[in-house]
C-alpha cells in the first residue's frame, strides 16, 4: 500500500518512500480427530485439540537506494491465545467448541492469561532487514507472567547493497537467494532465572 511519493531529508538523494501497514487475523483448530488407543484393554485418550486465535500488526517504510529497494523499518506487535480445548473428569473427555475456553475480550484485547488460556504478546522492530530486536511476554495455564527477549542479525540487507555490482557472476546468486542469520533469545521461566539459547540459520531459496 502506497501512501506516500516524496524526498525525505535522510533520504534526500532518493526518489521515493513507501509506508505500510498490515494487519493479520489467524485461527487454528490443531489435532482434529477421535481418540488414540495405545493398549486394547485401556480407554483411549483424547487428541490434544488445541485452538489458537490471534491478531499481529506490523508498519514500517521502504526506500529505494539505486535501483535497489530495502526494508528500512518493520516495526511489529503480535496477540496469541491458545487452549487446550478437551475437558476430561474421571467419566471420560469431552471436546469443547471451535474456540475452547478463549475469552477475546479478557485473553486477546487485555491480553491476559488464565488457569485454562495461556495468552502470548510479542513486539519488536527490523532495521535495515540486518538488525531485528524483540521482546515479549506469555501467561496463563501452568505459567506465571513470564518474560522474553531476543536480538539478533541477518545479512538479507548487507546483500541487497550489493546487488548491483554484482549481478551477472556467482555473487547475485548470494545475495538474491540466501540469507544467514544468527539469533540470541532468553526467558524468564523462574524467577530470577533465566534460560538462554542461540542459533544460527541458513535459508537459501531460487530452486
Amino acid at each position: 500500500m502506497k501512501w506516500f511519493n516524496r524526498d525525505r531529508l535522510i533520504f534526500k538523494r532518493q526518489k521515493s518512500n513507501t509506508l505500510f501497514l498490515n494487519f493479520s487475523l489467524g485461527y487454528s483448530l490443531t489435532n482434529i480427530g477421535s481418540e488414540v488407543d495405545y493398549n486394547s484393554q485401556l480407554p483411549g485418550k483424547p487428541l490434544p485439540r488445541t485452538a489458537r486465535l490471534g491478531y499481529g500488526l506490523n508498519t514500517g517504510f521502504d526506500i529505494k537506494i539505486k535501483n535497489t529497494a530495502l526494508n528500512a523499518l518493520t516495526a511489529y506487535w503480535s496477540v496469541e491465545a491458545n487452549d487446550l480445548a478437551v475437558n476430561t473428569d474421571d467419566t471420560g473427555y469431552n471436546y469443547q467448541g471451535m474456540f475452547g475456553d478463549i475469552d477475546i475480550f479478557k485473553n486477546i484485547i487485555k491480553m491476559q492469561g488464565d488457569e485454562k488460556v495461556v495468552s502470548r504478546i510479542g513486539y519488536g522492530i527490523d532495521i535495515f532487514e540486518t538488525i531485528y530486536l524483540a521482546t515479549g511476554s506469555y501467561e496463563g495455564g501452568i505459567y506465571d507472567r513470564t518474560s522474553t527477549s531476543g536480538y539478533g542479525f541477518r545479512t538479507k540487507g548487507i546483500f541487497r547493497f550489493f546487488q548491483q555490482k554484482y549481478t551477472k557472476n556467482v555473487f547475485s546468486f548470494i545475495i538474491d537467494n540466501m540469507d544467514f542469520q544468527y539469533y540470541s533469545c532468553s526467558y524468564t521461566f523462574y524467577p530470577n532465572e533465566k534460560i538462554r539459547y542461540h542459533g544460527i540459520q541458513i535459508s537459501i531459496s531460487g530452486f
